[in-house]
């Protein structure tokens, strides 16, 4: 099964399960660095020249920088690799989330060596967006989602979501009209985050 195909279509809850080399890789809006998007909408939008409702997508940063701009949209970020940023000066922490205007000029500086940050850009007229770090469970816990679309990402170990196994840097999407509630254990070194796109 590929990362296109549902894993599962239950009435309006459709699930499919994204592995690594499902992601797109592509380089920055600004040329510096490569980021892998998750996830866009609508689907096939090219970010770098249309207009888009999100885009959820990871980026390893080696080097002190500044973000792309993005005019109009909102961003927010967490760090889920690494010991964090000072972005304008402020520490981002690793799994705190940050929120930024697309027209801002953001200047991020390592802390401690490289990081990987998981990112969503989105248009806040249009949808809101919501990161949550889940960290390890002691025992399956249940969480209930609103409706919307979702992605459960793994940030290290292995997770169990509604009985799915997910790898290190694999997520669950979820795209629901109702509520429902989703199911999530770990191994023993296991954390993820829950990406959250509602109207």
């Amino acid at each position: 099964m590929n990362g296109d195909e549902a894993l599962r279509i239950e009435e309006d809850l459709t699930v499919k399960k994204l592995r690594v080399q499902d992601y797109r890789e592509m380089p920055w809006k600004s040329g510096k660095g490569t980021t892998h998007q998750i996830a866009i909408s609508p689907e096939g939008a090219d970010f770098t020249k249309e207009s888009f409702l999100w885009r959820v997508s990871t980026a390893p940063m080696i080097e002190d920088g500044v973000f792309s701009h993005f005019p109009g949209y909102e961003r927010i970020l967490m760090v889920v690799q690494g010991e964090g940023l000072l972005l304008n000066r402020r520490i981002l922490s690793p799994f705190e989330t940050v929120r930024f205007s697309g027209n801002e000029t953001m200047n991020a500086k390592l802390i401690s060596g490289p990081i990987l940050d998981l990112g969503v850009i989105h248009d806040p007229e249009k949808v809101k967006v919501d990161l949550q770090f889940i960290p390890n469970l002691r025992s399956e816990t249940v969480f209930s989602f609103s409706t919307g679309t979702h992605f459960v990402y793994c940030i290290q170990g292995t997770m169990r979501v509604n009985g799915e196994l997910v790898g290190e840097g694999e997520s669950i999407r979820f795209d629901e009209s109702e509520g429902f509630n989703v199911t999530i254990g770990f191994d023993v070194s296991g954390s993820g985050v829950h990406v959250s796109l509602t109207d």
